[in-house]
């Protein structure tokens, strides 16, 4: 096993949008491993981005961490699985007799470069990937509830698609945040000014990541509070 973390942009532009993108340094000291991404995402972090206006300044911040050797572009430009986990994930959803494409090329990537190298996990936040593999059923529910058509599901290809990614670990933006919150690497933002400073910093935290599109729901944000709550190591 390869000790190396894959990210998908989500995450990366989520620490951006949140003034934090100073913690993956500091995360990745603790972790001793390295952080990837391929070259579709480092094209929708750092190229496409600097040929636009909107998102050129978070571009530029994101790409001193590429300079700095914080991040790492993944060597290889293609991988064997590839093209068969994009056809897979994008045939198991058929809506009036028609498959729906659910994931971009970028997150397949992402996967196979993990599968490749058998990484410890992709840090992902974009939910229908993460729920494709995770809750496949529930899923469904969600694209007939947003599409008002009933939807059915090729078990075949799920079973297939389970298979070959069976093992594989995904985490989100917010558990680096809480990790990174539970080890005081965010201490620099508790102030005394305010009641209950642990409480309202991760609040914050959670809920800034949650805005920018990390995907979680609210029993998770309530599961995190309460074993927080429980935690010796800091007054919660």
């Amino acid at each position: 096993m390869t000790k190396a973390l894959i990210f998908d942009s989500g995450p990366v532009i989520n620490f951006a949008l949140n003034n934090i993108l100073w913690l993956f340094s500091k995360l990745k000291k603790r972790y001793n491993g390295n952080f990837y991404v391929t070259r579709k995402v480092h094209e929708e972090l750092i190229e496409n981005p600097l040929k636009s206006q909107r998102f050129k300044f978070e571009a530029l911040q994101i790409l001193r961490y590429f300079n700095k050797k914080i991040f790492q572009v993944f060597p290889k430009k293609s991988f064997e699985t590839q093209q068969k986990l994009f056809d897979l994930f994008n045939s198991i959803y058929k809506i009036k007799g028609n498959y729906l494409q659910v994931v971009h090329s970028a997150e397949v990537e992402a996967i196979a470069a993990a599968l490749e190298i058998n990484a410890d996990a992709i840090v992902i936040d974009e939910r229908t990937t993460r729920l494709i593999l995770e809750n496949p059923k529930l899923m469904a529910k969600i694209f007939s509830k947003r599409l008002h058509s009933k939807i059915t599901i090729n078990f075949d290809n799920l079973k297939t698609l389970q298979s070959m990614t069976k093992g594989i670990k995904m985490i989100r933006s917010i558990e680096l945040a809480v990790y990174a919150y539970e080890q005081g690497l965010l201490d620099q933002y508790l102030t005394t000014s305010i009641k209950r400073p642990n409480r309202t910093l991760l609040d914050a935290v959670i809920w800034g990541l949650k805005l920018h599109g990390c995907s979680i729901t609210m029993k998770e944000i309530k599961e995190i509070k309460e074993i927080e709550s429980k935690r010796g190591s800091r007054k919660y």
